[in-house]
């Protein structure tokens, strides 16, 4: 009786789940609100299926909504969905079941979400043969219908003075955008993972799940190794110019416009954890805040600064140690 309790009771929940995807879906297809909405939560009910209900719930799932992409959005976007959600979404579930560290099954995320979002434009490229001249069309295609626009409002007076006609600099922005393209699509993936994550563990924790949720905002840090990456790009940016090969220029263009969020979000943070340690008033963080707002360009580039600063020597677990060895009446 308790067995056939438990399994109606696991049913009900993934039934309610499977409704809950379902209307993302669907109201995605054809409002645009939801549309947005959906393709930031979508993977959450199944990471949700999984830690409740069992991964055989979440798998099905995760079939069922796979293949009604498939069926109303066509083939390419029905495999797409069925693989973030089997693969990401499997990932979360089974990270929130083994208690992994909330920094690891984030970073984790994000990285599954980046190689998945390689393979799907691999595999577009392949199938269909999308490549950077039609990619440059398209860009074409949007400037120039938003050519008018621009002429008629003075935004191109700056170029025009500097002896561009509006053509060359509209096809120096199409350039610089089709380079530059890799990173927004990598920097969209990553916060598509992010938000599946952030409140799918919200939810859980709401509902008295015991999984480790994320630590406050002021205690996120980056490990050392993810700078890595930068090291990398600094690298190709001393290759490309040594080696007059713009490749490697592009390469490292791409991996430090990926880096920018993370480290923004890195730099803001240790920038909390230090007003928080002062008790500085909360009026007077409202007032800092504003200000750094309205002076972004400067502020932005200093949270990124201190934020890759931070992942370098871990100032905050450092501290917190020594505190912990004041207390307990010695100091290494």
């Amino acid at each position: 009786m308790e067995q056939n309790q438990s399994f109606g009771k696991k049913l009900a929940d993934a039934l309610a789940l499977l409704l809950f995807g379902l209307v993302l879906l669907f109201g995605g297809m054809y409002i645009p609100l939801i549309g947005i909405f959906a393709v930031f939560l979508l993977v959450m009910p199944v990471a949700l299926a999984v830690y409740r209900d069992g991964l055989g719930y979440g798998i099905a799932l995760s079939i069922i909504f796979g293949g009604l992409v498939l069926a109303f959005s066509g083939f390419p976007d029905g495999i797409v969905t069925f693989g973030a959600m089997t693969i990401l979404a499997l990932f979360y579930g089974i990270s929130f079941c083994k208690k992994v560290s909330a920094g690891k099954t984030l970073l984790g995320g994000i990285f599954i979400g980046i190689l998945l979002a390689a393979a799907y434009f691999a595999y577009a490229y392949l199938i269909s043969g999308v490549t950077i001249a039609e990619l440059r069309s398209a860009f074409e295609t949007e400037l120039a219908a938003m050519y008018n626009v621009y002429v008629e409002s003075g935004l191109l007076d700056a170029a025009l003075t500097e002896g561009l006609s509006v053509e060359a600099y509209i096809n120096k922005l199409v350039v610089e955008m089709v380079q530059i393209l890799p990173s927004f699509l990598v920097i969209v993936v990553m916060a598509i993972a992010a938000v599946n994550y952030i409140v799918a563990q919200y939810v859980l924790r709401k509902r008295s799940a015991d999984i480790l949720g994320l630590p406050p905002f002021c205690q996120w840090h980056l490990p050392w190794w993810i700078l890595w990456g930068v090291v990398v790009a600094l690298a190709c940016f001393v290759g490309g110019n040594l080696l007059d090969l713009e490749i490697l220029l592009i390469i490292a263009k791409n991996i430090l416009i990926c880096y920018v969020p993370i480290l923004l979000i890195a730099g803001i943070s240790l920038v909390r954890y230090f007003l928080v340690q002062w008790n500085v008033s909360n009026g007077f963080q409202v007032l800092l805040w504003i200000v750094a707002l309205l002076f972004m360009s400067v502020s932005a580039m200093f949270f990124v600064l201190i934020g890759a600063g931070d992942a370098a020597i871990d100032y905050r677990s450092n501290l917190m140690k020594k505190k912990k060895n004041d207390v307990g009446g010695h100091t290494k």
